[in-house]
């Protein structure tokens, strides 16, 4: 199981959301010196929104606690197989059968059309990975692993 340390922001009667605080790339980025990426960060970074995570009968928490959630390994490992996957086996097939329409039609193999088949594959990919997606846009299944702590500095 995967577990990081999360900072509840609101408790609801099933559920609490809470913000994940994810580490920089190395311990100078939160000093904001030693590298150029801890410069670069704010320009590509997303804020990212807050995650649910099922109570299950646990107590409520209070914004600010900090409290410990996980992830099984194969819930990260299926997301990671649909995403990165999926959209090279749909380029490769694309561009298979791309080349293949062109051997047909014009007796040669014609690159335009193994170009166009490639990216039709990629395409279709990214449709399907986007159809899943909402189709399960509840996200992964987060689990509450333990008690709360009080967050020395709470963020607002």
């Amino acid at each position: 199981m995967i577990v990081a340390e999360a900072r509840v922001l609101r408790c609801d009667a099933d559920c609490l959301w809470v913000d994940v605080q994810r580490p920089g790339g190395c311990a100078n980025c939160a000093g904001q010196s030693g590298c150029s990426t801890a410069v670069l960060a704010p320009f590509f970074s997303r804020r990212q929104a807050p995650l649910r995570v099922a109570r299950r009968g646990a107590q409520a928490r209070l914004p600010g606690e900090t409290v410990r959630i996980g992830i099984r390994e194969s819930t990260l490992l299926r997301g990671s197989l649909w995403l990165y996957l999926w959209p090279v086996v749909g380029l490769i097939i694309g561009a298979v059968l791309g080349q293949a329409l062109g051997e047909r039609v014009f007796s040669q193999a014609n690159e335009t059309l193994t170009v166009i088949g490639g990216l039709s594959g990629l395409s279709g990919a990214f449709w399907l990975i986007a159809k899943r997606s909402a189709r399960a846009s509840a996200g992964p299944e987060v689990v509450l692993l333990d008690e709360p702590r009080r967050s020395r500095s709470p963020r607002r």
